[in-house]
């Protein structure tokens, strides 16, 4: 598996190289790349002679993106894993799409957070240009800490063909280093609404949510055998109400370090409907996310 992880110069990254070895991908490949803006409005990089101030500022800039991917290089040398560096020029995000898509990249990883334009290169909109522009599964790594350790993650699906699609992917990147696992299902129908599926059947009105739930239940323990493999304990969660509500509660109370959904569009108008629950873990939770994208 090659990963591309976007490396920063404001010593925001090391939370996602953490994650990333925590996670234990099998043989990664990783890919470390430095992503240079243009100080010019128009985003261009010009000719100009040795000593303007720009080809000064130019050059402090390389200098401080080798020293930072060195150091990432470092941090996963000493995991016995080999990376590749690279310094690149252009739109963080398009050049993080451009990069993951020539070299045939499956995951790309950035940290985000929030502290004010200069406090990260990956701050909000580079997770939302990956989440609209990438084809390849995201790891939108968040927080000011990850602590080196096996981790807890939710893995939230809806139980379409595409979510299933995406637990397959995910069996088959086979990581390493998860302990627990919570498969969660938001169940948005109410006992009314269930009640009406058998209007025509009086005898199943006070059935039919219970059954609902019963088959969501069967499906999500379905998926925690499908995950056994990877050695980590499994319990699955049914939760009513809206999926975005209930994937936090479920991330609060199991204390979870990863949530991990499935994200079918990846442009506008498909963000606007089939992927829109997972743009907005993405954006607005405060933890980590997985998105997948088969």
């Amino acid at each position: 598996m090659r990963i591309l992880l976007g490396i920063d110069t404001y010593n925001a990254y090391p939370p996602a190289v953490q994650m990333v070895l925590n996670l234990g991908f099998p043989s990664p490949e990783v890919d470390l790349v430095h992503v240079i803006e243009s100080v010019l409005s128009d985003g261009s990089f010009p000719d100009l002679r040795e000593n303007h101030p720009l080809t000064q500022i130019s050059r402090e800039h390389e200098r401080q993106g080798r020293e930072a991917l060195d150091s990432a290089a470092s941090a996963f040398s000493a995991a016995g894993i080999h990376s590749r560096t690279f310094l690149e020029k252009g739109s963080v995000a398009r050049t993080l799409i451009d990069h993951a898509d020539r070299e045939r990249c499956e995951i790309v990883v950035a940290r985000t957070e929030a502290k004010g334009y200069y406090g990260s290169l990956f701050f909000g909109s580079v997770a939302k240009g990956l989440m609209i522009g990438a084809h390849q599964s995201l790891l939108i790594v968040k927080g000011e800490n990850v602590p080196a350790r096996h981790l807890k993650v939710v893995i939230a699906t809806d139980h379409s063909p595409y979510c299933e699609r995406s637990i397959d992917l995910f069996a088959a990147m086979a990581p390493q280093g998860i302990d627990h696992v919570t498969v969660m299902t938001a169940n948005e129908m109410s006992a009314g609404v269930a009640a009406l599926l058998v209007n025509d059947l009086p005898d199943l009105k006070g059935v039919a949510p219970h059954w609902i739930r019963e088959k969501m239940e069967e499906r999500n323990l379905a998926i925690c055998e499908k995950l056994s493999p990877l050695g980590a304990n499994c319990e699955s969660r049914i939760v009513d109400g809206h999926p975005n509500d209930a994937i936090k509660q479920v991330m609060e109370e199991t204390r979870a370090d990863l949530l991990i959904v499935g994200a079918q569009g990846h442009g506008f108008f498909e963000r606007l409907t089939i992927g829109s629950k997972s743009f907005h873990q993405v954006v607005n939770e405060p933890y980590s996310v997985l998105v997948l994208r088969p």
